[in-house]
């Protein structure tokens, strides 16, 4: 969990999107820190919760991230131009 954060951390503030094993939601880094807004399937109403701390995030075996709404992701997407994907290597 420690290198999943540092490695969020790293890619710098802005709005990603995250799957996990049965649930997906919306990581935000920003002044206030990492967090995890989601639809909680215990409360039925849509969380905003500390990432680190997450029950979702910290018991899942597989976390995907993926920044969205960057600027030049935008561009792309309105020039019609592929956007490139990186994975783990």
């Amino acid at each position: 969990m420690k290198d999943f954060l540092a490695a969020v951390q790293r890619m710098g503030p802005g709005l990603y999107l995250i799957g996990l094993d049965f649930h997906i939601g919306f990581l935000r880094l920003d002044a206030r820190g990492l967090r995890f807004i989601h639809s909680s399937y215990v409360t039925h109403r849509v969380t905003d919760e500390p990432a680190a701390t997450a029950i979702p995030i910290v018991t899942s075996r597989y976390r995907m991230v993926g920044k969205i709404l960057q600027p030049n992701m935008l561009r792309a997407w309105l020039r019609r131009t592929p956007i490139e994907v990186l994975g783990n290597r």
